[in-house]
């Protein structure tokens, strides 16, 4: 009996999405359901969709609604027992599934599970930085607004997914409460292994979505902290009128947050390039607009130019 679904929501994910669906189709592990939802695109992803042949995926086309609602639906949809996030532009190794599968029937606690991450910059990859595997450091991280896990990298149990409502989030920051929800209510882990590729490429870089990200990331942990204290949470219409009403300080700091994180990406995107003196610079000028993450930054940037160096 087929025990694990894993869901791809596709919005103009052409011309990554074909690797994508290919590294799950060889997977090591081989019986899933491949849950597929083209949600709107007007690119050439829905031809592409409709040419794959495996039984094993299933091919849903819909008006655009957003990531989350997408996300609910496949949800909603899902008949086995666990569930696994992919994303239309990234790269899954070929063990991911079944390790994480085996990791979640030997331990029964956890309710969801991710792994390390790689970028892929072209056909280039680059350390990414590390995400602790235990449950305590996981949370210590989320409540601070940091993504402790990778979305499209994760394996968990519909059950929990569903206990909690799913995602309550439109937009921006669905992810990082979902999370936070889902550690309240079981156990959350990091495998200690890069099983997925997160791809980073121009259109993925983009300083207005990030104020969107900032936005949603700050309303989550908002709630998060109301739970906490057994305080109502606000609604989103009233976080976001207070956010809009939050002082200049507060205004410059995010907007050097917003900056330094554009500047982090493409500074991969340098060293993807192998521009390694210009993708050094701008890391370094990011850790100094935000000296919080300096030592984080650094570490990345170290792992970064050794993998450099082996590849070379």
């Amino acid at each position: 009996m087929t025990e694990l679904t894993v869901a791809m929501p596709v919005y103009n994910a052409m011309p990554y999405l074909p690797e994508a669906v290919q590294s799950i189709l060889g997977q090591t592990l081989r019986d899933f359901r491949f849950l597929i939802v083209n949600d709107g695109s007007t690119d050439s992803s829905k031809e592409y969709l409709d040419s794959i042949d495996d039984p094993r995926v299933s091919v849903i086309h819909q008006e655009n609604r957003g990531l989350g609602a997408t996300l609910n639906r496949t949800l909603e949809l899902c008949e086995t027992e666990y569930y696994a996030r992919m994303d239309a532009d990234d790269v899954s190794h070929r063990e991911r599934l079944a390790r994480q599968l085996h990791h979640l029937q030997l331990h029964s606690a956890i309710g969801l599970l991710s792994t390390q991450i790689r970028f892929l910059v072209g056909r280039r990859e680059i350390a990414g930085p590390p995400k602790p595997l235990r449950h305590r450091e996981i949370g210590a991280l989320l409540i601070r607004g940091v993504y402790a896990v990778c979305h499209p990298s994760v394996m968990m149990r519909v059950s929990v997914a569903n206990a909690i409502g799913g995602y309550r989030i439109a937009g921006a920051g669905q992810d990082l409460d979902f999370f936070l929800r889902i550690h309240e209510a079981s156990e959350v882990e990091n495998l200690p292994d890069a099983l997925h590729l997160m791809r980073i490429h121009c259109g993925s870089i983009n300083a207005v979505a990030q104020e969107h990200v900032q936005l949603g990331r700050a309303y989550a942990v908002e709630c998060a902290l109301r739970r906490r204290h057994g305080q109502p949470e606000p609604t989103l219409a009233d976080f976001r009128d207070a956010w809009q009403r939050r002082g200049c300080p507060r205004r410059v700091l995010d907007a050097i947050d917003r900056w330094s994180v554009v500047q982090y990406r493409k500074a991969l995107v340098e060293m993807g390039q192998s521009r390694h003196v210009l993708g050094s610079l701008r890391l370094a000028l990011t850790a100094s607009c935000r000296p919080g993450a300096l030592w984080r930054r650094v570490r990345h940037l170290m792992g970064t130019r050794r993998s450099a160096d082996r590849e070379g």
